[in-house]
């Protein structure tokens, strides 16, 4: 068996990071409403063909490590055991390179479902799928979006090119009703030597008329009949282009200066700490961390990572994590402890390169275009310090009693009157939107005070279980 060598991984990824930043730009463009059609129907199948690539050497990865344990005992111990380290390096590599691709695909594929939080939430009760299935099936999909970029007036959106689609391969966005319409379970089958045969199953709001509109790498499109007349496409692309620069422009003005649009009991602005990360930013450099105190709990740092290209972090990852840790500016640490209390801990974080039910994907971020490709490209590491003290003492001052579990998890609970308590659970839920999401400490305050209003707003008695969703939406 063939092994894999660290060289055959750092051509592939520097093959694939070029893939990504073509991606980037035509995403850049996409976002602020200058694009093409033709740009547009060839983002998914540039970014889905680079994902694959790296999910191919992940295979191998995969493969190799199953013959090596098959067969343990033709090797010498110490080899065999660094061996398998190594692969496991390799491939968690590789995983975050996969991520890289799928966080820009979670900008373009959120764009079309932002109206769609609801579906979203079905999509979460799946499992996510964290690789492209090894097989016809992934080719199949990949032949599929490689070709078809509209069906029945519909655009196609592709689910292996991001994080939080966990139902069918496919969903289609009509840019008619700006909803999801229909999600899509492809079927494929040999029907020949080089015959592939390929059928959808939809889940759909709407009837097909069986036609649709093929975009091919040339830029031309034509038209794919499905056991019905072809339709007249003229005046399809203004069309198309029109609407989706509407949802655009309707998507930035809900953007003031740092101020984010979230869901929860109506609709709410809430601050993030944006600013503060973009000028912490510009005063960082790759001989150590640049630190900042923006809040009473925060500590956002950020460092330039001196290597060129994503392969490189292959070689020099580690060090690169010493070098900050070495340089560390306690002094800015400090600021967020508080002085003999109980409560103090020191929490650090990435931002997510994965995007989940109720966040924003890191790609639609409100922050300056070249920081955001640095940060997901990995060219600037952001992490941040948190210490959640100041805020339980803060609620602590205003009734709320702090429980930790068993299981570690975070609870809050108050007395509302002679009669009723309240206990919010998973608080560390809110903590994660101060340190991974930024959202602005005071806001995170008020939205855990809130609750208590619904509460307040009800004349229940007894127990009561109130589930709270806080979704942001951009």
């Amino acid at each position: 068996m063939k092994f894999i060598s660290k060289n055959e991984i750092i051509k592939v990824t520097d093959k694939v990071e070029k893939e990504y930043l073509e991606c980037w730009k035509i995403f850049k463009n996409f976002r602020s409403s200058k694009f093409t059609l033709d740009k547009l129907f060839s983002f998914q199948p540039k970014l889905a063909n680079a994902i694959y690539k790296e999910e191919e050497i992940y295979y191998k990865i995969c493969e190799e490590e199953r013959y090596l344990i098959k067969n343990k005992s033709r090797y010498k111990l110490g080899w065999f055991k660094k061996r398998m380290k190594k692969l496991k390096e390799y491939k968690e590599f590789i995983n975050k390179v996969i991520s890289i691709g799928k966080c820009i695909g979670d900008g373009f594929i959120y764009i079309f479902y932002n109206g769609d939080m609801d579906l979203i939430k079905r999509h979460n009760k799946n499992p996510r799928v964290a690789h492209m299935a090894k097989g016809l099936g992934t080719k199949a999909e990949l032949t599929f979006i490689n070709n078809a970029a509209v069906l029945n007036g519909c655009i196609v959106l592709y689910h292996g090119i991001c994080n939080f689609l966990n139902i069918g391969d496919i969903s289609l966005y009509s840019p008619q009703n700006h909803r999801i319409v229909a999600i899509g379970e492809l079927k494929s089958r040999k029907e020949g030597d080089n015959i592939l045969g390929i059928s959808v199953d939809f889940i759909s709001k709407i009837n097909f008329t069986g036609d649709a509109i093929l975009y091919e790498p040339n830029g031309k499109q034509s038209a794919l009949k499905f056991n019905s007349e072809i339709k007249d496409h003229d005046g399809f692309a203004n069309f198309v282009v029109e609407r989706l620069q509407r949802q655009l422009e309707n998507m930035e003005s809900v953007f003031t200066d740092d101020e984010q649009e979230i869901k929860k009991m109506g609709d709410k602005r809430a601050i993030y700490y944006y600013k503060e990360l973009e000028d912490i930013s510009k005063k960082s450099k790759s001989t150590g961390a640049c630190l900042k105190k923006v809040c009473n709990s925060l500590v956002i740092s950020c460092f330039v990572n001196d290597n060129k290209k994503l392969s490189d972090h292959l070689l020099s990852n580690r060090k690169n994590k010493k070098n900050v840790e070495t340089n560390f500016d306690l002094e800015e640490v400090n600021k967020i402890i508080i002085k003999d209390s109980k409560y103090n801990s020191i929490h650090m974080a990435e931002l997510p390169l994965i995007c989940h039910y109720g966040n924003v994907p890191l790609a639609m971020w409100n922050l300056n275009f070249n920081l955001l490709r640095d940060i997901i490209f990995q060219r600037k590491n952001v992490f941040t310090i948190f210490n959640p003290a100041f805020i339980i003492e803060k609620l602590e001052s205003n009734g709320y009693i702090y429980k930790k579990q068993l299981d570690n998890s975070i609870s809050f609970s108050k007395k509302i009157d002679n009669k009723r308590s309240m206990e919010l659970h998973n608080a560390e839920f809110h903590f994660h939107l101060i340190s991974m999401f930024l959202m602005s400490e005071d806001e995170v305050i008020n939205l855990i005070q809130a609750s208590e209003d619904v509460f307040l707003s009800t004349d229940l008695n007894g127990n009561v279980v109130a589930n709270f969703e806080i979704i942001q939406r951009g």
